[in-house]
């Protein structure tokens, strides 16, 4: 089943995170107009009059075809992406867990403040996926693809936060309670706890990769070089 796959790939990261978010918008919807009646008719007005069942369950059309436009929107503009951008989350893992863990092993101090997302970049490129590309690693895979698999969970509890959010949000116009405002932001912290799990195992497994990556000669004196340049 696609949910417990593991990517071995970055496309294929993607096309995890997209069936998730698919899934998750096909539930927050089904939530909605469970929640409320108006917003059931409006479901029921864009269906062109079509249903479908699914475990006995009867749903609109449009609860199926807006959480696909969701994924696809996921696939094709890799909304996920956006957000770690938006949230500079991937820039200060890359200068504050990569780009220091090499900085550290070649005894170089430099202020890592000093670094930004141009300069970042380039050193990755030299340092990290030179020899850690999933594509075509140099090192042993095993640990790239134990690196992207907590990379892919991560992203999709990141776009389940904003699903959840923009749900939520809506609910809350539609059937306000205090209640339902304090489960909201029970369920986002929620999903910030685990996701702070889970980053702290991307790391252990990151670092795993700079050891294996450090292991050689050869590439440390390529790294030492790389990391002075810059």
């Amino acid at each position: 089943m696609w949910i417990f796959s593991t990517p071995k790939t970055y496309s294929e990261m993607v096309e995890k995170i997209s069936k998730s978010v698919f899934a998750l918008s096909l539930f927050g919807f089904y939530v909605l107009s469970c929640a409320n009646e108006d917003f059931r008719l409006f479901l029921e007005s864009i269906s062109f009059g079509a249903k479908y069942e699914v475990f006995g369950i009867k749903l609109n059309l449009a609860l199926f075809y807006i959480p696909l436009c969701v994924g696809m929107a996921e696939h094709i503009f890799k909304i996920h992406d956006k957000l770690a951008s938006l949230l500079r989350i991937r820039f200060n893992y890359d200068k504050k867990v990569i780009v220091n863990g090499f900085l550290e092993r070649a005894k170089i101090e430099r202020d890592l403040k000093s670094l930004d997302q141009k300069a970042t970049n380039a050193i990755m490129s030299q340092v990290f996926y030179k020899y850690a590309s999933s594509t075509n690693p140099v090192i042993d895979s095993h640990s790239i693809i134990l690196t992207l698999n907590e990379w892919c969970w991560y992203w999709i509890l990141l776009d389940s936060t904003l699903i959840l959010l923009l749900v939520g949000i809506a609910f809350l116009v539609i059937k306000w309670s205090w209640t339902n405002l304090v489960l909201l932001l029970a369920a986002l912290i929620v999903l910030s706890v685990i996701r702070w799990l889970i980053k702290r195992q991307t790391i252990k497994y990151t670092r795993l990769e700079i050891a294996e990556i450090w292991r050689s000669e050869e590439r440390q004196k390529e790294i030492i070089n790389a990391l002075q340049d810059k």
